[in-house]
């Protein structure tokens, strides 16, 4: 299911409470990292987490996605949980960047309160502006190693959105793949609204 980067579309991550009421977290298909949270009430329950950010070599998917030839790549891996419990892996590969300033940029993000719009924190990272992405999200069986991390079986159900992002030039900085546990998780589309003539 490919998404239209004009639709102002999102994953709906869901929380069952008690109460029987449904904070939620919203995160939009195009976004490079997580949203500010829309109910306050999770603000302090919601976390990511580093697991790995490091230079690793690229594979074919990874070249492909990036148009380039073998070589390293910068790797993130984050976790994403609420009270505790794990809501997505995200794992990202970044070319031609330099890792030291790409370092420095994604721990100073790390430590602001609010995240920036995508094209400021594109723009950061990459030191070129933001020209849009490419993002499908599609059901997946889940590996060893991801089910371990979310905390569900072994070849369950989640959903994986694969994310390529754009500069202005429309060269391909960035590509990730993000699996997200279903049962935490709705995904919830519109087009923008026209105005009518006064």
């Amino acid at each position: 299911m490919s998404q239209d980067p004009r639709t102002t579309s999102g994953l709906r991550i869901r929380f069952e409470r008690a109460a029987g009421n449904l904070p939620r977290y919203t995160l939009h298909p195009g976004e490079l990292l997580p949203n500010p949270l829309v109910d306050p009430d999770l603000l302090h329950e919601f976390r990511v987490e580093e697991m790995s950010h490091r230079i690793t070599e690229s594979t074919p998917p990874i070249r492909a996605a990036l148009s380039i030839g073998r070589g390293p790549v910068a790797l993130i891996e984050q976790l994403a949980s609420c009270g505790g419990t794990p809501v997505y892996l995200h794992v990202g590969y970044s070319a031609q960047v330099d890792f030291a300033r790409y370092s420095e940029t994604i721990s100073a993000l790390d430590r602001r309160d609010r995240i920036p719009p995508v094209a400021d924190s594109f723009a950061a990272l990459f030191g070129r502006p933001y020209g849009g992405y490419r993002s499908v999200i599609e059901a997946v069986r889940c590996d060893d190693r991801t089910a371990t991390v979310l905390a569900v079986e072994t070849g369950s159900t989640v959903l994986m959105r694969e994310m390529t992002m754009y500069d202005a030039d429309g060269i391909s900085r960035h590509i990730c793949w993000t699996h997200y546990r279903p049962d935490l998780t709705a995904i919830v589309a519109a087009t923008a609204r026209s105005r009518r003539p006064a």
